[in-house]
């Protein structure tokens, strides 16, 4: 260490006559020591003093076009296996240049970019928009750890582009043997994430994976709770797998209390979802894990938070005449729905940027997910998007909700009826199989509830929400920027907020474990390794009433 301090102190005094070469082959030096508790310490402030001049030198175009892109992926990658605050405007800086040299990018070093934006929490739809392009046209050239991060990151952002997707989803078959679980489980999560139903390409991972545990490799419980809730998102798990993927906590020896409460949440909802999907099969746990998870979602549902979006839609439904509750709790108290008229069975969800995909506007899985779940419930959802709310007049907005609650009772209303004749549709049809789903899940958890330890139900309470499931994640996503980020700051979102600020049971997001980015200085050898919302008011459910 004191040596380290030594050096980083005499080159701290030289960063202004410092080549790009230098400033990124530092910062990567650094990156490496992360584990190294006293380099970290010695680092700080020469970190801090590496920023500014970067961000310096990115101001004036003369000295940024110095910065070759290998300059500048490194530079992005050592920042983020640092885990190290950046200002905003110098990671737009960093994104903007990134962009311009994104054709000369190779494989790793495009990876690298968007991992490291992912990592860091922060949106640049140029790079995005840049590094997606050279992607799909150089996924050939993409190894299975540059594919697995490029994809994660993509996810990560809410980035949606199909035909990137459908690339990677080829490239990742031409390389299934030599694919990672942890690379299946990065993949595998993306597609769930994004909402991209590929089930050929999901199934023949599924497969793999399979044959994999067959020939005694083993899923940490980290993959385990990823791919139970991926693959189940997508509808592409069944019974048997769902079986030999539990089996896979119990050779890890993994103590249910002991789980991450992301993981239990993962779990739990995975549960719910093959319940709702495929009623006719019983989707067990082991009472202790089944217990556990429960107890950590109902967690999720006594702690909410009211937006400001949330709240002017409800002020608008009550000038409307519209009697509604805000934070309903369903029956089964799984869920806290924003707002709810209880007697028509309407749930009206003020959904925000989170919700959808950063790109296209399109509806993420974790909301096609909940939608699901809450008409197992036998409620109608009203999707109230934030896209067609933020910058609207009063009338505009009046019509859009009414509108929205016509719609909703009309499909409500034609369901019953056909329901009534005998003759269901076949929506109806399926309604009534998420209804019969939903009811074994209730009486699967008063089973498990009764034949659990005695006091396990006072595990639910006002609990945080603990650690998420991966090993560095930082969960504060930044993904909107132009009018779309002008339409989130009027409807008072932060980023923190629409990672955190989930109100109730949404689902929450599972993230898998990124493996390492590689990153290599210039002329080095390869080193291969693997919300708060403004103006939110925060309050708990108590005995099925919000107290604020």
């Amino acid at each position: 260490a004191p040596f380290l301090q030594a050096v980083l102190s005499a080159a701290r005094a030289q960063l202004g006559a410092c080549s790009p070469q230098h400033l990124s082959n530092t910062a990567w030096a650094l990156a490496t020591l992360k584990d190294c508790a006293s380099a970290q310490e010695a680092a700080r402030w020469y970190v801090r003093d590496l920023l500014a001049e970067q961000e310096r030198r990115l101001a004036d175009p003369a000295l940024a076009a110095e910065f070759s892109r290998q300059h500048l992926s490194n530079l992005m990658w050592a920042l983020a296996t640092l885990e190290q605050a950046v200002d905003r405007k110098l990671l737009a800086q960093l994104g903007a240049a990134l962009a311009e040299r994104a054709a000369l990018c190779n494989a790793q070093e495009a990876s690298n970019s968007v991992w490291a934006f992912a990592k860091m929490g922060h949106y640049c739809a140029p790079l995005m928009a840049a590094m997606a392009r050279e992607t799909r046209e150089r996924i050939s050239e993409f190894s299975p750890q540059n594919l697995a991060n490029a994809v994660w990151g993509v996810a990560k952002l809410s980035y949606r582009d199909d035909a990137l997707m459908r690339a990677a989803a080829e490239r990742a078959l031409s390389l299934r043997g030599e694919l990672s679980l942890q690379h299946v489980s990065n993949l595998a999560w993306a597609f769930a994430t994004l909402d991209l139903r590929e089930g050929e390409f999901v199934r023949r991972l599924v497969d793999e994976t399979v044959a994999r545990l067959g020939a005694g490799e083993e899923l940490n419980t980290q993959q385990v709770s990823n791919l139970l809730w991926s693959l189940s998102s997508l509808n592409c798990l069944d019974h048997g797998v769902w079986i030999l993927f539990l089996r896979q906590l119990e050779i890890q020896g993994a103590q249910p209390a002991g789980l991450p409460t992301e993981a239990l949440s993962q779990i739990f909802q995975a549960r719910l979802l093959q319940t709702a999907q495929h009623p006719e099969q019983t989707w067990e746990l082991e009472p202790a894990l089944a217990a556990c998870a429960r107890a950590s979602w109902i967690r999720s549902t006594r702690v909410v938070t009211i937006s400001e979006f949330q709240r002017e839609v409800s002020r608008l439904l009550a000038a409307m005449g519209e009697e509604h509750t805000l934070e309903h709790l369903s029956a089964d108290e799984l869920f806290s729905m924003d707002m709810a008229l209880p007697e028509e069975g309407l749930a009206v969800e003020a959904d925000g940027p989170r919700h959808f995909t950063a790109n296209t506007l399109q509806p993420l899985g974790e909301m096609r997910c909940r939608e699901l779940l809450l008409r197992a419930r036998n409620w109608t959802v009203v999707s109230v998007p934030f896209y067609h709310w933020s910058g609207a007049e009063d009338d505009q907005r009046r019509a859009l909700l009414k509108g929205l609650l016509d719609d909703a009772r009309a499909r409500r209303s034609k369901e019953a009826g056909a329901a009534e004749r005998g003759c269901a549709t076949d929506e109806a049809g399926a309604q009534g199989g998420l209804a019969a789903g939903a009811a074994a899940e209730r009486a699967g958890g008063e089973r498990e509830g009764a034949s659990s330890q005695a006091g396990a139900d006072r595990l639910v309470g006002k609990g945080a929400e603990g650690e998420a499931c991966e090993e560095e994640e930082v969960d504060a996503l930044g993904k909107l920027d132009g009018g779309t980020r002008a339409g989130e700051e009027a409807l008072g979102t932060t980023q923190l907020e629409r990672e955190h600020a989930s109100s109730g049971s949404r689902a929450l997001r599972p993230e898998p474990g990124d493996e390492a980015a590689t990153a290599s200085p210039e002329g080095w050898p390869e080193r291969r390794a693997e919300g708060e919302e403004k103006d939110a008011t925060q309050g708990e459910h108590d005995d099925g009433k919000l107290v604020l």
